[in-house]
Order: structure tokens, then C-alpha cells, then sequence
């Protein structure tokens, strides 16, 4: 099954920069405006191999990319990165804060076989899109390095990576510091040679599906098509057990829909359950998202509604022509609704001419208040197993229905794809 080798790493020096200084999100979070205050933290921020700027006058021989390579070479000779001297494994840890509770979660750094989807080995829950494939491919073609990890998730159903885990994590870590997020951040570093020999053999009977970096994991596989020594990806692997695995829901927001008798519509799929606005009745509303299946909140400028679906007449797998698990997930289940009762097909949710996403409960409730959007539709949070069950049956998740928090930290590891060994 997996196949999952240690990391022979490229890591900033502690001793020539400050950590928490010179890491940044991945890059597809990234706005400009961020881009702008990683830049100005450090001279040496991953920001400027992982998303450097354009700038006037680029072209096919000076551009973005080339300044990436230049710039990891001229780290590296100076000191700034350094290499390990043998491969290892990291344990990875970030202590956070979610919806006013404190998580801890922990995986593994290393580096992940790459094989085609239909090996079932390992496995996506999203679709992925061309522009970013062709952004990553242009900087892995100059790099040679994996500058961020793709985000894993296995069974781990023995327990046998997760002890290992809780063990090394009895020790000192390598540094802990605190991200301009309010993350903590820690790092082990596993070089005893049996220990590594375990956890690749702990991978061995795994599936990995990918929770985050899909356009990573296609763009890596392409390259080693054509380059077969660099065959592995970094990755960062969490056991689905994780009780710090969090998902956090996307809020629907519409918009340019006639809501004519929405309640009425809407009456004939759910059981509704009405509310005067105020903020008691909207934490009222997010906790039964958190405890029912198959609910959900409904934001009208004149009130506030908590939506539980009737019976199983929105599940049926020979209606939609999709597997029992993409039928039971609670977007497929509204977004089936918005179909039938406003109109809103595939098209316009990629569009987003009817729809648009938010993943702050509140903000979708102003939106509605200030007269912005029309309603908004509130989301519970995802059982993770959903994304086992929907890639295991050979599909992908509908758009907008994962968000893993926190994102992997870039910079924290680098894999030199030159410089690897079995």
C-alpha cells in the first residue's frame, strides 16, 4: 500500500534567523496584501521561493521562478538553510484555537510515493484546476524542491503511528514558537534509523487521503513522469482519529435569486424551526449544527431559522447518480435543494453568480443585515471520515466543502528532490 520514506531535509539554521519570521501559510492562501508583510518580516520568508512577486519587465528567462531557484541557491550557500546529514522523519505539532476551543494536532513529515489515483493508494476528495498546476510545475521545474507538504490523512486503525508519535513528543523539540496566527508550533526530528524503520513500516498496510495540496500532489506525480528519481512528495500524515482534526464549515450566501416564499419551499425538505435575530438565537443555531445531522441555519433579514432535514428523501444515491457517501454529505444535500427550489445548477456555483462563500458564521449574517446578499445558509462541520468515505468510493467532494484548519506551515521543512535516498 503506502509507501513513505524518511526526509534527508533542507531546514532554516535557528542560529542565523528567527523562525517565526521567516515561515509563512502555503500559497494558495495567501492574499497580496499578506504576500506584501512576509516580504517586509524577513529577507530570507519562504514567501519569496513559495509565492515570490512579479515584476516589471519579467519574461521567460528572468521571472518569479528563476528568482526562487537563485534565491535557494544563495540561502543554502550561505548557511541560511541547511542540510540534514541523513534522512529523518519530524513529528509536526500546532496547538490552536478554534471556535473558542483549544486543539492539538500532530503529524508526521515525510516523504510519500507517488502513484497514480487509480492504484487506490492514495486517493483525493477534490478537483483541481489547471492555472495552479501550471504555476506549481513552473516552480518545481526551477526549484527541484517540495517548498510545502501536502496535508495526508490514514487510518492509523492500530494505533501504531500515533504511539510512536506520543513518544517522541515526551522529548524536547527541536524549537517551539508561537506564528502571527496565535499558532503553536513544534518540530521533532526522529534520526534514530530503527525508529524510521518502524514508522515506514507502520505506512505500509495505510491509504493516504489527500485533506489539502491536490494541485500539489498531480503537479509532483506529472514531474516524476518525467523526472523518475523525484518519485516521493513531502508530506505532513495525521491519523483520522486526530482529535485536533478540525474542518471548519463554508457558509452559502445568495445571491440574484428570487426567494419568493422561501420559507414555504424550503418547508417541504426540512423541518423549520424559527428564531427572532439576535446573537443568543444565532449561537443557538450553531450549536444544533454542531449536535444534528442534516441541519442546517437560514439567515432572512426578518429572522433566523433552524432547517432539519425530513426522512431521506434528498439522500437516494439512484437519484443523483452518485455513491451513498457523496448523498449523505450535508452540501450535496443543500445544494440539491437550491437546485430544485431556486435554480442554482453546477454552473452557477462554480460561477458564483447566485452564490458566495464565507467561512465566518458572523459575516454571513452582516451580509444579510446590511442587504449585501439575500440569504445566507449556514453549514455544520464535517466529519473528516466524509472525506474517506467520498474518495474511497471514487469521488470528488462538491466545491467549497472542506477547509482543514489550520493550513501546514510552509517552511518549516523543505525536500531538495536531488538529494534524496532510499
Amino acid at each position: 500500500m503506502a509507501e513513505v520514506f524518511p526526509i534527508r531535509a533542507l531546514r532554516y539554521d535557528p542560529d542565523k534567523v528567527s523562525l517565526e519570521r521567516v515561515v509563512a501559510p502555503p500559497y494558495d492562501v495567501i492574499s497580496p496584501a499578506q504576500q506584501e508583510e512576509y516580504y517586509r518580516a524577513s529577507p530570507h520568508n519562504i514567501i519569496r521561493l513559495e509565492l515570490g512577486k512579479t515584476e516589471e519587465g519579467d519574461n521567460e528567462v528572468r521571472n518569479r521562478y528563476t528568482r526562487a531557484k537563485d534565491e535557494l541557491a544563495a540561502w543554502r550557500e550561505a548557511g541560511i538553510l541547511a542540510l540534514d546529514s541523513e534522512p529523518c522523519y519530524y513529528i509536526y505539532e500546532q496547538r490552536f484555537t478554534a471556535a473558542e476551543k483549544t486543539y492539538l494536532r500532530r503529524g508526521i513529515f515525510g516523504r510519500l510515493k507517488l502513484v497514480d489515483f487509480t492504484a487506490g493508494i492514495v486517493l483525493p476528495h477534490e478537483e483541481t484546476l489547471s492555472g495552479p498546476k501550471a504555476d506549481r510545475n513552473q516552480l518545481l521545474e526551477a526549484t527541484w524542491t517540495n517548498l510545502s507538504p501536502i496535508f495526508g490523512l490514514f487510518a492509523d486503525e492500530q494505533g501504531q503511528i500515533g504511539r510512536i508519535m506520543d513518544e517522541v513528543c515526551g522529548r524536547e523539540p527541536l524549537f517551539s514558537f508561537e506564528d502571527g496566527a496565535g499558532i503553536r508550533q513544534r518540530l521533532w526530528q526522529i534520526s534514530d534509523q530503527t525508529l524510521c524503520q518502524r514508522i515506514s513500516a507502520g505506512f505500509a498496510p495505510e491509504k493516504i487521503y489527500i485533506a489539502d495540496g491536490h494541485h500539489r500532489y498531480e503537479t509532483a506525480l506529472a514531474f516524476s513522469k518525467r523526472h523518475p528519481q523525484a518519485d516521493a512528495i513531502m508530506s505532513v500524515l495525521v491519523p483520522l482519529n486526530n482529535p485536533g482534526l478540525v474542518c471548519l464549515p463554508t457558509h452559502r450566501m445568495l445571491i440574484n435569486v428570487d426567494l419568493e416564499g422561501i420559507l414555504e419551499k424550503l418547508a417541504g425538505w426540512f423541518e423549520v424551526q424559527s428564531f427572532q435575530p439576535h446573537e443568543e438565537a444565532l449561537q443557538t443555531l450553531l450549536k444544533a449544527l454542531e449536535d444534528r445531522r442534516h441541519s442546517f441555519g437560514l439567515i432572512l433579514p426578518d429572522g433566523y431559522h433552524l432547517l432539519t432535514l425530513r426522512g431521506e428523501a434528498a439522500l437516494k444515491p439512484e437519484e443523483l447518480g452518485h455513491s451513498a457517501a457523496y448523498c449523505q454529505l450535508d452540501v450535496t444535500i443543500l445544494h440539491r435543494v437550491l437546485a430544485a427550489e431556486f435554480g442554482i445548477d453546477q454552473a452557477q456555483l462554480r460561477a458564483q453568480s447566485k452564490i458566495r462563500y464565507t467561512r465566518s458564521a458572523q459575516e454571513a449574517v452582516e451580509e444579510v443585515k446590511a442587504g449585501r446578499v439575500q440569504a445566507s445558509f449556514l453549514m455544520g462541520p464535517l466529519d473528516v471520515n466524509e472525506v474517506k468515505l467520498v474518495a474511497e468510493a471514487g469521488e470528488k467532494m462538491p466545491q467549497k466543502s472542506t477547509y482543514f484548519y489550520p493550513k501546514l506551515t510552509t517552511g518549516l521543512v523543505l525536500n531538495p528532490l536531488a538529494e534524496q535516498n532510499r
